[in-house]
């Protein structure tokens, strides 16, 4: 082919597969220098010259103001197809084609010129995958914006294709792009599950089976409290058998949640009632209330009127306890008091909870950090090491004959006994600490 030399301004720039001729300052400052050493390829047309490949090059040279550049004039090509497959080529032998470029290119061979994806990748020289792959692309605004990220890839771009994703799930997707199969997963994976209690809640709905709200008993994520439970919870109020579901139906309380139970698995229809005290039915894990007899209503109704008066009664055995403590020797029996409690505590953390009050019986006030107030007292008080063991058992017991440990709990039966060893040394009982006492000595040990 001959080469000839034309104004670069004479030549009529057709169309191209390449949206973006990247004029750079470099590039056309090359061109200025060295003119152009790649002959722009033109064939004839209606108007003139009209450039196949160089577009670029036919640009910079207007650009750099040169008078002629060199042209090779090829034969008219007639087919579009033909004329995008050349650019294709030729581009991606020198400047690459932009991955923007090329969906074009694909799709206006696919799409425009109905050129099978065989055809295209033959043409082009892509693998056939690759070219379906763009066309999927292409075919979805979506994917098509998605993929002009770099930092996603084709194969990728054609799964979100492929998904039919809307706005709202490819922002989701694309939200952390190195996690993005794992995100389009979870987009799908919610999608179906949606899809399953949308077709779940229809097909009840037809039933006439009542949807409600999930229990609220057991689920994390209840926005408010409800009645509701699992039939497979409830039992019969009066025999305690397990409900039968189809019995159910006639309950006014039947209806049923769609979603998933727990945190795992799939949504599935789960049958509930939403009011079983009302309509005769009870947990299954919760006994019916017990008859008590008139000896229990008693007993209680006494351990009622004690913890009502539990407090005032405290309040008065501490003011008497820090009398004690201040007696220059311990009673007879101190031993024994100190042998009841775990003394070990001292050391590891229990000090935290009785130290305040072991402090506060000696009468300091310099500190409530753990222990460090009965430190600095028995510092001050050197010969007083049994005040000093005294007033720490004193604390630990005190804290654990709480009016709720009173009468319950491992330390329990050790509260009569505290009592009446404190009566020993001169403390003058209430009527419920007596009470203690004489129901302590008129109950068989086992």
């Amino acid at each position: 082919m001959q080469i000839r030399e034309f104004a670069p301004g004479d030549l009529i720039v057709a169309a191209n597969v390449r949206r973006d001729v990247a004029l750079t300052k470099d590039f056309i400052a090359s061109i200025k220098t060295h003119g152009v050493k790649i002959p722009i390829i033109a064939q004839e047309a209606t108007l003139g010259l009209e450039v196949l490949d160089g577009q670029r090059r036919t640009l910079a040279a207007i650009e750099a103001g040169l008078t002629t550049v060199p042209v090779i004039i090829q034969a008219t090509v007639a087919d579009d197809g033909e004329r995008i497959v050349s650019q294709i080529v030729v581009n991606d032998q020198r400047a690459s084609l932009t991955r923007a470029d090329t969906v074009e290119a694909v799709k206006q061979l696919a799409f425009d010129l109905k050129m099978p994806a065989a055809s295209i990748a033959k043409k082009v020289g892509l693998p056939k995958a690759s070219v379906e792959q763009v066309i999927r692309v292409a075919e979805s605004p979506v994917a098509a914006v998605a993929f002009e990220q770099p930092q996603i890839s084709l194969e990728a771009a054609a799964k979100i294709a492929e998904a039919d994703l809307n706005d709202e799930e490819a922002a989701e997707v694309l939200r952390y792009p190195h996690q993005l199969e794992h995100r389009l997963q979870q987009v799908l994976t919610e999608r179906a599950r949606a899809q399953k209690i949308a077709d779940l809640t229809l097909a009840a709905s037809e039933h006439g089976l009542t949807i409600v709200d999930q229990p609220s008993k057991g689920n994390y994520y209840a926005n408010e409290k409800n009645k509701h439970l699992y039939l497979d919870w409830l039992v019969d109020k009066t025999t305690g058998k397990k409900l039968d579901p189809v019995e159910h139906e006639s309950c006014p309380g039947h209806a049923a949640y769609i979603g998933r139970r727990g945190y795992n698995g799939e949504p599935e229809l789960h049958l509930l009632c939403t009011d079983p005290s009302k309509y005769g039915h009870r947990d299954r894990d919760r006994q019916p209330p017990k008859q008590l007899t008139e000896a229990e209503k008693a007993e209680r109704a006494e351990n009622a009127a004690a913890a009502k008066v539990w407090p005032s009664i405290v309040q008065v055995r501490r003011d008497w306890l820090k009398t004690l403590l201040q007696r220059k020797t311990m009673p007879t029996g101190w031993e024994q008091l100190v042998l009841w409690v775990d003394l070990g505590e001292a050391g590891n953390g229990g000090a935290w909870e009785w130290g305040p009050l072991a402090a506060e019986l000696l009468g300091t006030q310099e500190s409530v950090y753990g222990a460090s107030g009965v430190s600095k007292w028995l510092d001050q008080n050197p010969t007083k090491t049994a005040t000093a063991l005294v007033a720490i058992a004193l604390a630990q017991i005190e804290l654990s004959a709480g009016v709720s440990k009173s009468w319950k709990g491992w330390r329990a039966r050790k509260v009569p006994e505290y009592c009446a060893l404190l009566a020993s040394w001169g403390y003058p009982l209430s009527e419920t600490e007596q009470a203690l006492i004489d129901n302590a000595n008129a109950t068989p040990t086992a």
